[in-house]
């Protein structure tokens, strides 16, 4: 999967096996490799008999993340960048540890329990309650300790805690499982991340004049708290940007950085095209921007899913005509 030159598809068969996921060449015409979830159950069921818990379960196969109405970057994955391990959270029915995490060797089978193995005994006992794992690119394992903390913990077991970005503010998805490590800092609400880990896009409605348009919203990530009831009251320092063509305000839903300058929008008529942003005037106020270049254009199909290639070369747009699954195109 981590090898793929295209894009990775994944969905969930409800019932029939949960999650599953394809990758393809970059010519879409070969699938390269394929996981499913399937396989795991009976290891499942296993990891939650001998906690006495009452289910064990993995995430999506391909992160959450979901900005408004367009898709965010994923968050952590639930395999690791090795494909030898699957994280795994078990629900117990411990009142002081609710819920366990770790990860399933592909390999061996063998599950390691990274809550029970941080328990401490004795004359101050010591038991936490840990939530939505998932890996980091370094391969370390990343969750939410006490519904408060963010830790991870690398291959030997050894835990580290991690600072979170006050930049989500009151956005913060505090009842969802997504975040993401930027630069050892957890990013908890899903935002197009600038390739500096300084800065972040997303979408928003401006208010231009007598006119309101589509677009998105700069934010500083450095501000950081420690836990997630330390949420400041202001957000942090905020810019609006709104793309100006020939004149004409124009709709832009932020979608990915191509590099360092450019960005990649969605036009509100399913256009595509690329704008030039200036992250160092990262501030409060409004600043308007022109197309950079025209990359798709508009089109009435509906558009099912977004993806750019990992050499942000060129983007995968997968649509339909009939505004059917079935009926799907790439």
């Amino acid at each position: 999967m981590a090898s793929a030159t295209g894009p990775v598809i994944c969905w969930n068969q409800h019932g029939e096996g949960g999650w599953r996921a394809a990758a393809f060449d970059a010519t879409l015409h070969k699938r390269v490799a394929t996981f499913s979830e399937k396989p795991l159950l009976p290891h499942l069921s296993e990891i939650a008999r001998g906690l006495g818990g009452v289910d064990a379960s993995v995430g999506n196969l391909c992160g959450e993340g979901q900005v408004g109405d367009n898709p965010g970057e994923a968050g952590v994955s639930p395999v690791s960048p090795d494909g030898r391990r699957v994280a795994v959270e078990v629900d117990t029915d411990d009142a002081d540890s609710e819920s366990h995490v770790g990860w399933l060797d592909l390999v061996t089978g063998e599950f390691t329990d990274i809550t029970k193995a941080s328990e401490k005994k004795g004359y101050s006992p010591e038991k936490h309650s840990d939530q939505t794992p998932g890996f980091a690119p370094d391969g370390s394992l990343w969750f939410l300790r006490d519904s408060q903390e963010y830790i991870s913990a690398d291959k030997g077991g050894r835990l580290a805690k991690h600072p979170i970005s006050a930049a989500c503010g009151g956005e913060r998805h505090r009842d969802t499982v997504f975040y993401r490590p930027v630069k050892s800092v957890a990013v908890t609400c899903p935002r197009i991340i600038h390739p500096s880990g300084k800065f972040a896009a997303s979408p928003t409605t401006v208010a231009v004049g007598l006119y309101t348009v589509g677009g998105f919203n700069i934010s500083v990530l450095g501000p950081r708290i420690d836990r997630l009831s330390d949420d400041p009251t202001e957000g942090t320092v905020t810019n609006q940007v709104v793309v100006r063509d020939d004149g004409d305000l124009r709709s832009c839903a932020p979608m990915a950085w191509i590099n360092a300058a450019d960005l990649l929008c969605q036009g509100e008529d399913n256009d595509f095209f690329t704008i030039r942003v200036d992250t160092s005037k990262a501030r409060d106020g409004r600043v308007e921007v022109g197309v950079e270049r025209e990359v798709a254009p508009a089109t009435e199909n509906e558009i099912f899913s977004v993806a750019v290639a990992k050499d942000r070369r060129s983007i995968y747009i997968a649509s339909s005509q009939s505004g059917e699954a079935d009926d799907v195109k790439l």
